[in-house]
């Protein structure tokens, strides 16, 4: 028998193997809960605060971790992520946010306008790109829904910068926000 005989016996009983039914294995490891997954990243995350620092493996990282207000879609179009939707006033002094509501953090809480703006302005002193596009902006709450973004002058590019991905502004617990150091 030829090797091309051979490769084509073992190709045959790979997809034979492949077809068999292994529902049982699938619905066993679906029903479970807790436990520990372990996976592997080529490099170690200088931090897991996606505030300050525009690494890679921080970033890929901690994108698993936190959401923002707004992202960019797949044709790189600024969509709403943890806000509903948002608006823009007359004079593209204000943006308004309006949270979506029945989000959860990791604590078990709901994403509320104070966490929104306490990660937003941690966001705005310590990261390079708060720093460097959005000088003397303010986030305030109107309610617990809603979080407004005062700047300046006027920029068509700040729904960019807000949906950016490094350093992004991934939104966290107030407390959390709070509590974190200079390193994260």
């Amino acid at each position: 028998m030829g090797k091309r005989h051979i490769y084509l016996g073992l190709l045959a009983t790979l997809m034979l193997a492949a077809c068999g039914n292994n529902d049982e294995a699938i619905t066993t490891e679906s029903e479970q809960e807790g436990g520990t997954i372990n996976i592997a990243y080529g490099a170690n995350p200088q931090t897991l605060d996606p505030h300050l620092t525009t690494n890679q493996a921080t970033r890929d990282v901690s994108r698993q971790i936190y959401e923002q207000l707004l992202v960019l879609n797949e044709d790189y179009e600024v969509v709403p992520s943890l806000a509903e939707d948002y608006e823009v006033s007359d004079d593209g002094l204000t943006y308004t946010f309006q949270l979506r509501e029945g989000v959860l953090f990791h604590n078990g809480e709901e994403m509320v306008a104070s966490d929104v703006v306490a990660s937003m302005q941690k966001w705005l002193d310590h990261s390079t790109q708060g720093q460097a596009n959005l000088q003397n902006a303010s986030f305030e709450e109107v309610d617990p829904y809603t979080v407004t973004l005062t700047i300046d002058e006027p920029s068509i590019l700040v729904p960019n910068i807000l949906a950016d991905t490094a350093p992004f502004p991934g939104i966290m617990p107030k407390e959390v926000a709070d509590a974190a150091g200079a390193d994260g």
